[in-house]
């Protein structure tokens, strides 16, 4: 039993190894090297371009579709105006797609106001409320999608140091910042109106965990303050001509991802490159082997040997023939 098994092993590795025999003089066809020179050319077009589909680039241009932001309007009916109000708007990505917007207000009434009513409305909002609100909720107002209202009561701060009134707004997605288009950024400021004419907007715009000295700004209005860490446009109330009475596109590049992706442009064209003349050499070369092909099995096997012709038509010994004197 174990010889016989030993054999019908012995069997299947001998025609394996015939097998891989006649693969191999089949691939290097050492009778017809055409087929040799076709077998590297199609090497030579396989792998540079699937290398140079690697190394080619995401995208190339910036992105062009504005982002959707919402607009903010904050007014304090039934109270006096404020003799300052700071606005201040948070917009950052805690986490790639996630997006949050923090709007934060500072005030200073008169000291003998210790409450103030106050409404917040909301326009072309599609996210949703980060955190349960203390001081209200969000609002829809029938009609008209993307629209919210809030309103509340709220102590006035003992200083203007001190914040008044926050509400933290958040994206899962379409949101109005986005960094998805490497090594583009694209986001749209939000813009904030109030009847109050004293004090100031400020909307800030930062990547959680990643600093924004590396960026620089291709399209939009430029930032009037810039760090590391944030840039800044500022703008003060009461001002017809404010940046922050409208939203505010903009466009940003990583300038080391951006000379990296063109260093990968660079080396994937040259691998298109000799793929495709490797492609072009593909046609001719394959005729030129089938030929030989055709014409090696078209030859008879005496063509090549002259004696052959000559002693089939001599007649001697071996075929009975005599010679008559």
């Amino acid at each position: 039993m174990a010889s016989s098994r030993s054999r019908g092993m012995a069997g299947i590795a001998q025609q394996a190894f015939a097998g891989a025999s006649r693969a191999w003089r089949f691939i290097w066809a050492p009778k017809n090297r055409g087929f040799t020179v076709l077998w590297i050319l199609v090497f030579l077009t396989v792998v540079p371009v699937s290398l140079g589909l690697i190394l080619r680039p995401s995208a190339n241009i910036p992105p062009s579709a504005e982002l959707q932001s919402p607009s903010f309007f904050l007014a304090f009916p039934g109270s006096p105006p404020p003799r300052f109000l700071d606005i201040d708007s948070y917009l950052e990505q805690t986490s790639n797609p996630a997006t949050e917007l923090v709007i934060d207000t500072y005030v200073a009434f008169p000291q003998h106001l210790k409450t103030v009513r106050w409404v917040m409305e909301i326009r072309n909002f599609t996210g949703y409320l980060c955190t349960a609100a203390p001081r209200g909720k969000l609002i829809p107002v029938p009609g008209y999608p993307g629209s919210y209202t809030r309103h509340g009561e709220s102590p006035v701060p003992p200083t203007a140091e001190e914040s008044f009134l926050q509400i933290t707004l958040c994206w899962a997605r379409n949101s109005p910042l986005s960094t998805t288009d490497a090594p583009y950024l694209s986001a749209t400021l939000p813009a904030i109106t109030t009847p109050v004419q004293a004090g100031t907007v400020e909307r800030f715009l930062a990547l959680n965990g990643t600093s924004l000295a590396g960026y620089a700004l291709i399209g939009g209005i430029a930032p009037t303050q810039v760090s590391a860490r944030s840039w800044i446009w500022m703008s003060s109330l009461g001002d017809d001509q404010s940046q922050a009475l409208s939203v505010t596109p903009i466009t940003a590049s990583n300038l080391s991802e951006l000379q990296s992706n063109t260093n990968d442009a660079f080396y994937s064209g040259i691998l298109f490159g000799l793929g495709g003349g490797a492609i072009v050499s593909l046609f001719p070369v394959g005729l030129d082997a089938v030929d030989r092909r055709n014409k090696a099995s078209q030859r008879s096997p005496d063509n090549g040997n002259p004696d052959n012709s000559v002693r089939s038509q001599t007649p001697g010994k071996e075929g009975g023939g005599h010679t008559q004197k």
